[in-house]
């Protein structure tokens, strides 16, 4: 029984490692890498990038964002055997767990309200200026603000989430 458990909560943490790395990964990727360098492209290649990566790009960091989330809770359930009370801030373990937590919560709300909403936006507005040029609207530099804003906040909390997670993972 207890080989058995261990092998779940072995499999729970690669689950939860792996899909937060991904998570991360996408948010690096766009907050250091692709971000900053859209303004630097034409109108024409940004609007065409956007259309044409943008759909997936942001579905892949859906899907690991909420499998970051799912596997996270079920790890932590499987690794306090149940009993929550040991995230509560009153041992330096559960202080570090529940800012980790608070912190990846905080960035997977930001991505879910923001990030995401203003990205699948700009995307539609990107497609449509694909299928019939023109100037693009306003609303779309006011997504582009959005999304700029709302991916560094986020980027900065899931960093903050893996500080305190490995943190917490070496007590």
């Amino acid at each position: 029984m207890v080989k058995s458990m261990s092998l779940i909560v072995t499999a729970l943490a690669f689950l939860h490692v792996f899909s937060a790395i991904g998570y991360l990964g996408s948010a690096l990727t766009f907050g250091l890498v692709i971000g900053p360098r859209l303004p630097k492209l034409s109108p024409t290649t940004s609007n065409e990038f956007f259309a044409k990566v943008g759909p997936a790009f942001v579905r892949f960091t859906e899907i690991f964002s909420w499998m970051t989330i799912i596997f996270g809770l079920v790890f932590l359930y499987a690794i306090t055997g149940g009993n929550l009370s040991l995230v509560f801030p009153s041992s330096s373990w559960g202080l570090s767990m529940s800012a980790g937590m608070v912190s990846a919560l905080a960035a997977f709300l930001i991505g879910i309200v923001w990030v995401t909403r203003s990205a699948k936006r700009l995307v539609k507005h990107a497609q449509a200026l694909l299928l019939a040029p023109g100037q693009p609207p306003q609303e779309m530099l006011k997504l582009a603000r959005t999304l700029k804003i709302s991916s560094t906040i986020g980027l900065l909390l899931l960093i903050a989430a893996v500080v305190f997670m490995v943190v917490a993972a070496s007590m």
